[in-house]
């Protein structure tokens, strides 16, 4: 390529010009110019500009200053025009008129910006045009590519800096087909798939002028799907058996028999497998025995985590550093579990202007990094003035199929929630670790404007004065890289000294977000706008409630939108006809239902009122919510029996509902007796009366109330009944559904009765057969061990066996011990308390004390947290007297009064506490499936 460029004079220029903002050139009278305002920088605005141009444009204008979102769509609006930038008095053309590029003899001036690779853009259907078909002659416009995804969410195709884009304007054939070759074997994502058809649609272009270029593009296909899956091969052999004599061969085999691009990529392969592995020993050794964290446990500042971004101190300047963790950010990560490490996460670290973190070791890389010095950073975070936030790829709020969107998500989502200066402009420079095609020294400029126009549009006064910097860096491109690696290592790591970093941390919930905390970005849109909410997210918000802390947005939020609800009762009435229309058509969670009936209730406008049937149904809602936090309210448990015998005559379904969740409530304070004999009474009457349903659900309430009390032979009979009446329901699914806890209620009871083992084999065998479609006993347990919320009944269940039934499920045990890698650990409700004891238990029968005392601790922890119930609590005493029993080390103080919790809970079988054969403890402290 020559050095230099022939420049077009003006005088050549002909008809209709259009002038892109930031062009300052005189031109000739001779020509007719229609300029766009200067400041048209938004999609809206820029439209809007164009509309107004009249005719079609012989030539598109610009200046090397001008940004890329006004080329981008002048080009999309206008594709046959002429486009040319200002150089050194001429114009440098990048494409002539009627579609032509610039002479073959013409190169690109040194000072010239860079051109564009001649990658056409899939995802919107624009393509950078070209006839040029040698690869090192291709110039096409200095513009970025953006496509419009759905819900009108741009993706962007990023611009490299200018070294980099030489380098790919030069590449020649080989190089572009090594390209292809590289990106094909590389995992199947969609980024990969994307980049791979841009590099092949260039290709394509240059096939033009050679043919047999066709047919290559075919084979380097082929070979990179060959290398991709003889490397998947390489790592199941090696997981499988190892560096064995016959995996040797096998690898010298493969190699011989493929190209030489096939047998690097797989001596690079394996060479990264055997790195990875040595450093995995090393940091093994380096934190052997330790399951433990030593980051001190964060205390949340009057409900909120002190990283929490909302809660910062205003600044005028940030460095907002984005790293990630896992593997999948496209359509994959839809099907994976929240504690899967592969699912794709999203980290930004911000760093106002004026702190100063320790430095790193150079070459910091979590991963890599002792537990102890992984620890070290994230403490320093922890007592930092920084702010952290994170999600997943498969959250709600998430946008779009590839990186660069959840990238584009996480920048937008930390500057709605970053506390500005508002007497001054506010700079943000976003440094962003590189990943896939997007590399060390890439530029986003129309990214930054997109987002900066985004969030102008959403708010002018607090965006007027933002400048915002988005930069592709590599590991070591910025000092406090490792901070933010550190963070995103911690989050995505299945490791229990990660977990309990995690769990220490605080952040997840809070800054780290789940995906059922989705509802966040619609409330800042809403309080942006200052719009009203539609019944639809008013009541997803109210079912977000218990994933904020009090003193956090949604809160707040709502309680704004009360006030105003309050002056409108047409609004009042709107939000009421939803929780009515959920009621009716039964779509509710149970937590939802009552949130929202509660806010009705606070904000309800004078004059306005519930109903009788309303207010059962909120007391009802408001039982099982205390209900499901073993919470007890005896002023409400009595306001329900009131409204439930009040109401029998107009309601009787919904009437013997309200009553069957008192008795369940009932239970949680040891009162078995409070409503039996009115039960026995509702049972006797006709089922055209109460409904098929509730007379089964009758049967197995009356069948615990029995278990509670050790009449098991009765409490058999009950149980019995209600699978018979569940089974007759003329829905296959509901009876299946509905007979699934009574199933686990009858199966407690033989284990707790004389039943013989080979007896309870089989119907344990069967059971578990069902519910994880394994033939045995220990491919369920396998099955059980790795599985999380929704099957944590049968899991326990498996779990009581193993503790009651030793002897029989002795292999189940092995099994199931064998699997503690895949164990869930990071939920707390019930029955978690009772699955983790259970798991302390096996442990240390097994001689892993240390380990087991870890379990217990949690399990203690979780019953005992402030927001336990009485219930609850009672079982973290119970089972901290267990851990005494199994002679357990290192175990945490209570924190219970045992004589202020007897005051609350007079029927708690204390006397219990006293027995010394660990079984026998729990079966007197926590009968039935209390335990």
């Amino acid at each position: 390529m020559s050095p230099l460029m022939q420049l077009m004079p003006s005088s050549q220029l002909q008809g209709h010009v259009l002038c892109l903002p930031e062009l300052a050139v005189a031109l000739p009278d001779t020509l007719q110019a229609t300029w766009l305002q200067v400041g048209a920088e938004t999609l809206i605005t820029l439209h809007q500009e164009l509309d107004k141009v009249q005719g079609q444009p012989d030539w598109i204008l610009g200046d090397e200053s001008t940004p890329a979102l006004p080329w981008l769509l002048a080009i999309a609006r206008f594709p046959d025009a002429g486009r040319a930038f200002s150089q050194f008095g001429g114009w440098c053309v990048l494409k002539g008129r009627g579609g032509t590029s610039s002479e073959s003899g013409d190169t690109v001036p040194l000072s010239a910006p860079p051109a564009t690779p001649v990658v056409p853009l899939i995802e919107c259907g624009i393509t950078a045009d070209s006839s040029r078909c040698a690869p090192t002659e291709a110039v096409s416009e200095p513009a970025i590519a953006i496509a419009l995804e759905t819900n009108q969410q741009p993706y962007l195709a990023a611009m490299p800096a200018k070294d980099a884009l030489v380098e790919m304007q030069e590449n020649s054939d080989k190089q572009l087909l090594f390209e292809l070759f590289k990106h094909t074997a590389w995992e199947d994502t969609t980024d990969n798939r994307a980049q791979c058809e841009r590099i092949e649609q260039q290709l394509l272009k240059r096939a033009i002028c050679m043919p047999s270029l066709a047919s290559e593009i075919t084979q380097m296909r082929k070979k990179g799907e060959k290398a991709r899956a003889l490397a998947d091969e390489l790592l199941q052999r090696w997981n499988k058996h190892g560096d064995t004599p016959e995996f040797r061969a096998w690898f010298d085999a493969a190699k011989n028999s493929e190209g030489k691009w096939v047998s690097k990529h797989l001596d690079i392969t394996l060479n990264k497998l055997q790195k990875f592995l040595q450093k995995q020993a090393v940091r093994h050794k380096a934190s052997a025995g330790s399951y433990t964290s030593h980051l001190p446990s964060v205390v949340l500042v009057e409900g909120h985590h002190p990283n929490s971004l909302r809660y910062l101190q205003p600044a005028a300047q940030w460095d907002i550093l984005i790293d990630e963790t896992g593997q999948h950010f496209d359509q994959k990560a839809d099907d994976l579990p929240y504690s899967d490490k592969d699912l794709g996460r999203i980290v930004a670290l911000a760093i106002p202007q004026g702190i100063k973190l320790p430095p790193l070791k150079k070459g910091f890389h979590a991963a890599d990094e002792s537990a102890q010095e992984v620890d070290d950073a994230v403490a320093c975070l922890m007592s930092a003035r920084v702010g952290l936030f994170g999600f997943t790829a498969n959250d709600a709020g998430s946008q779009g199929i590839h990186w660069i969107n959840h990238v584009r998500q996480v920048v937008r989502w930390v500057l709605m929630q970053l506390p500005f200066r508002s007497d001054c402009q506010n700079v943000i420079q976003c440094h962003i670790e590189n990943r896939g095609q997007y590399k060390n020294g890439m530029r986003l400029d129309a990214l930054e404007e997109i987002i900066s126009s985004e969030l102008h549009d959403l708010d002018p006064e607090r965006f007027q004065r933002l400048i915002l910097r988005l930069n592709i860096i590599g590991k070591e491109g910025h000092p406090y890289n490792g901070y933010v690696d550190a963070v995103a290592f911690t989050w995505g790591s299945p490791a229990a000294v990660s977990r309990d970093r995690l769990k220490k941390s605080l952040l997840q919930g809070h800054c780290l977000l789940r995906p059922d905390q989705a509802a966040m970005e619609r409330l800042y849109l809403a309080i942006s706008r200052q719009a009203t909410l539609s019944a639809s997210d008013w009541y997803a918000l109210c079912g977000a409630l218990d994933e904020e802390n009090s003193s956090g947005l949604i809160h707040s939020y709502l309680h704004e939108l009360g006030q105003r609800t309050r002056k409108s009762p047409h609004q009042w009435r709107h939000y009421l006809d939803a929780v009515q229309t959920s009621l009716r058509l039964k779509q509710y969670r149970l937590t939802t239902l009552a949130h929202a009936l509660q806010w009705l209730d606070d904000w309800r406008p004078e004059g306005e009122q519930f109903s009788g049937p309303l207010q059962l149904e909120f007391a009802a809602a408001r039982l099982a919510l205390a209900n499901h936090r073993g919470r007890i309210e005896p002023e409400l448990v009595s306001r329900c029996i009131e409204l439930a015998r009040e109401l029998r005559d107009e309601m009787a379904p919904q009437c013997c509902e309200t009553l069957l969740r008192v008795a369940t409530l009932s239970t949680n304070y040891f009162d078995f007796d409070l409503l039996r004999t009115e039960l026995e009474d509702w049972r006797q009457q006709p089922i055209a009366t109460v409904g098929k349903l509730n007379r089964a659900k009758l049967c197995s309430a009356l069948g615990q109330l029995y278990a509670f009390k050790g009449e098991l032979d009765t409490a058999l009979t009950e149980f019995d009944q209600a699978l018979t009446t569940f089974a007759s329901l003329s829905d296959p699914i509901q009876a299946q559904r509905e007979a699934g806890q009574t199933s686990v209620y009858r199966l407690i009871v033989l284990m707790d009765g004389p039943l013989g083992d080979t007896e309870l084999e089989a119907e344990l065998t069967r059971h578990f057969r069902d519910v994880t479609r394994k033939a045995n006993l220990p491919d369920a347990a396998r099955s059980l061990a790795a599985s999380g919320h929704e099957q944590r009944f049968d899991q326990h269940l498996l779990l009581r066996a193993c503790i009651t039934r030793p002897a029989l499920m002795h292999a189940v045990i092995t099994d199931y011990l064998a699997t503690q890698d895949k164990w869930e650990r990071d939920i707390d409700d019930h029955p978690w308390p009772l699955i983790n004891a259970y798991r302390a238990w096996l442990l240390v029968n097994s001689g892993k004390a240390a380990l087991a005392s870890e379990f217990i601790n949690q399990a203690i922890d979780a019953c005992t947290a402030d927001e336990a119930g009485l219930t609850l609590r009672w079982m973290g005493l119970v089972l901290h007297r267990l851990a005494e029993r199994l002679k357990l080390e290192g175990v945490n103080a209570t924190g219970v009064s045992l004589t202020s919790l007897i005051q609350e809970l007079p029927n708690v079988p204390q006397a219990g506490l006293t027995l010394a054969e660990p079984l026998a403890l729990l079966r007197a402290t926590l009968p039935f499936n209390f335990h």
